[in-house]
């Protein structure tokens, strides 16, 4: 009898727990038949003093005068009803979600700056790999609070579905709105043509004094502050054109209307924008190890003789990367795609555990687990307090036990793809 690899055993695990959250998301979203509180995994359906009950049939009743209702709960009920058997599938769709969007952007974003780093070479090599560096040095809790917060803020200032225009872009606007996007586009050109500027004449200066070229560290900062100037040009660029159906419908008020659309997502749906800025969020600082790690292969990559033979070609870089060296990079991506995933899922749940993650009423393993730590008092005074375990350790352990099945596979794959290894799995 064949032996079960711990890769087939994390992959058969993996769906065990996958499968039933994605499928019944059409289920867990739904309305309940019995109660008109919204969708199943916030359906609330006794009184806050006795919703709690155990995993099995459980009775509820709203008041004296309503029939009483036996419902199978195999996990039991939160202390407002709901079932904590719904909201755990709910919870790990949601988990799942974010963290596979999450490691996806990442490594989107790893492999490409990576792979451009590292077949550039030189000094764009060494300015790219600095910023790197700068962003392994800032703590990503802090970045994510950071970004959290600035998009809250902005959700409530656009919320009211008025923006406040530039008096200078109600003028251009005022006059024609092809002097307006003739303006616009002067006014970034412009920007970026400073910034060039300015990083020349300063070489140019500091050469002609001193006879030496700029040292390495004043050209990197030189360089950090074009990049965040360039960055800033374009968000004003980007700012320009959203507010092009503001300005037509503003008639030279100081205050134009946004797009129903617009204001109908946000105020709608900001549980989504949540989502999206936590997706955001954890892919924006988690692709920094794949960047070094693909920027390493490239290097190595590089000057192999099918290379310089698609050099010779006359091929350009971006499609000696695409054709030439992601092929040979599947290995790795593949890897590190399977090890990301849970290190995003991670982040996820302790970020909704800290509260600034996933928001109520929709459900997280880390948020479901973070209510359940408020259960532990019960066990320093058994006496005195009830110890309902159900609502920590079923969110627990299902994070563990995906967290583990994606590390088997994770371990599986990088024995497979490194030469190295002689097991066989």
């Amino acid at each position: 009898m064949p032996r079960l690899s711990t890769g087939r055993l994390g992959a058969v695990l993996l769906l065990l727990i996958a499968l039933p959250c994605f499928l019944t998301l059409p289920w867990t979203l739904g309305t309940p038949s019995h109660s008109g509180t919204g969708q199943r995994y916030n359906d609330q359906r006794l009184k806050p003093s006795s919703q709690l009950q155990g995993p099995g049939s459980v009775t509820f009743q709203a008041d004296a005068a309503s029939p009483k209702v036996t419902f199978f709960e195999p996990l039991g009920t939160d202390d407002l009803g709901r079932s904590v058997f719904v909201r755990c599938l709910m919870g790990g769709a949601i988990s799942l979600g974010v963290g596979i969007c999450a490691a996806l952007l990442a490594v989107f974003i790893g492999v490409s700056w990576g792979a451009a780093a590292g077949y550039l070479g030189g000094r764009t090599d060494a300015f790219m790999m600095r910023i790197v560096d700068v962003f392994y040095g800032l703590p990503y809790l802090l970045l994510v609070v950071m970004l959290s917060v600035a998009v809250g803020g902005v959700v409530d200032n656009l919320s009211d579905g008025m923006v406040t225009l530039p008096g200078v872009f109600r003028a251009w606007w005022g006059v024609s709105p092809a002097v307006y996007v003739l303006a616009s586009l002067g006014v970034v050109l412009l920007l970026c043509g400073v910034v060039a500027g300015l990083i020349w004449v300063t070489g140019e200066a500091f050469k002609t004094r001193t006879g030496l070229d700029l040292p390495d560290l004043l050209r990197f900062c030189i360089r950090m502050l074009a990049a965040l100037l360039i960055f800033a040009t374009l968000f004003l660029a980007l700012w320009m054109v959203a507010l092009i159906p503001v300005l037509h419908n503003a008639k030279g008020e100081t205050q134009g209307a946004l797009p129903q659309f617009l204001v109908t997502f946000i105020t709608d749906y900001p549980l989504v924008i949540n989502l999206l800025t936590l997706v955001a969020a954890i892919g924006g600082v988690s692709w920094l190890t794949m960047a070094r790690v693909i920027r390493g292969q490239v290097l190595s990559l590089r000057s192999q003789p099918f290379i310089e033979a698609a050099r010779a070609q006359g091929m350009g870089v971006a499609r000696i990367i695409r054709v030439h060296l992601l092929p040979n990079l599947i290995g790795p991506i593949v890897v590190y795609t399977t090890l990301a995933v849970p290190q995003a899922i991670l982040q996820e749940s302790f970020l909704s555990f800290l509260g600034i993650g996933v928001q109520e009423p929709l459900p997280s393993w880390g948020q479901l687990a973070s209510k359940g730590i408020e259960e532990l008092p019960a066990l320093a005074m058994p006496g005195q307090l009830a110890f309902n375990w159900w609502l920590i350790v079923f969110p627990c352990l299902l994070l563990g036990l995906t967290l583990m099945s994606l590390n088997f596979m994770g371990d599986a794959l990088r024995e497979r793809f490194d030469p190295r290894s002689n097991k066989k799995r």
